[in-house]
């Protein structure tokens, strides 16, 4: 699931109250959780060990607020979509904010292998 794509998504069946494309967007950003398994690594080195930190916590609020919503659209309850919302756009606020460093991070990997393997 692509985070920007299922965001506009989302911010799309908002504004045209569009529940089914709601619960795809919400859905799709409830199984972010395969991305945790990957920060352990981040989380272990003392350079990435804040980023990994709080990569963890905005994925955990998108997560969990996409399981929310999308759970209360499957019962009909209209304050669980709008707390499940408030939690998503928590989420996905810091996962916006991170962005950048995250960029940077890659390029410093990509170019220590590269002098690694020269």
């Amino acid at each position: 699931m692509e985070i920007g794509k299922a965001s506009t998504d989302l911010q799309t069946s908002i504004a045209t109250e569009d529940l089914r494309l709601m619960r795809q967007a919400a859905a799709g950003l409830a199984g972010i959780d395969v991305l945790r398994d990957r920060l352990s690594s981040l989380e272990s080195y003392a350079y990435t060990r804040s980023f990994g930190t709080a990569y963890r916590e905005a994925l955990d609020l998108i997560a969990s607020g996409g399981r929310q919503v999308r759970d209360a659209i499957d019962t009909g309850d209209a304050k669980g979509i709008e707390a499940g919302n408030v939690t998503l756009g928590r989420g996905l606020a810091a996962y916006t904010a991170l962005r950048p460093r995250l960029s940077e991070l890659v390029k410093a990997a990509m170019e220590q292998q590269r002098l690694l393997t020269q």
